[in-house]
């Protein structure tokens, strides 16, 4: 199918082989974009595509080493790796993850949208909105929320370390 991606309205939906349709993009990493997309297996998911052009050994070498690791684990906080699909073509080799989907965004735009006030006081702007919505995607953090979200940090690392 095609049309505008209802959450950003910006990118069109391709649906592929997989029967997966391809939604927004979530992120961006070094080899790799990350998209939201609808499984007819998984429901919603987040699709990380690789992208390895000619021999790149040590890029190889990182995704599989990514694809060993989280095929392992099986931790609440920690996404899960559903499943792998690899093509090549020529000289460029590709490796789409499909991860379950999570709503809200990253963590590191949730830290890095936290001001503490000279009160004490510990705001967050989501920073999604940008500065024209200043005060539609703004609230108070409590002491409590950001503790808990520390532990399942630590409780996520501390899983990784003993696995």
């Amino acid at each position: 199918s095609s049309g505008q991606c209802p959450k950003c309205g910006k990118m069109k939906m391709v649906v592929t082989p997989d029967i997966l349709e391809i939604g927004c993009v979530l992120g961006h990493g070094s080899f790799s974009t990350v998209h939201l997309a609808s499984s007819s297996k998984w429901g919603p998911v987040a699709v990380k595509k690789v992208v390895i052009v000619g021999e790149e050994p040590m890029a190889f070498k990182r995704l599989s080493r990514e694809i060993q690791i989280l095929s392992r684990v099986s931790h609440p906080n920690i996404v899960r790796l559903l499943e792998v699909h690899y093509e090549e073509a020529g000289n460029v080799r590709s490796a789409s993850l499909l991860f379950e989907a999570y709503r809200g965004g990253e963590l590191f735009d949730f830290v890095n949208g936290i001001d503490v006030m000279s009160d004490g006081r510990r705001v967050w702007q989501d920073l999604r909105y940008g500065l024209e919505h200043a005060d539609a995607g703004r609230g108070l953090v409590a002491e409590a929320d950001l503790a808990r979200i520390l532990r399942q940090i630590l409780e996520a690392v501390t899983y990784l370390h003993e696995n």
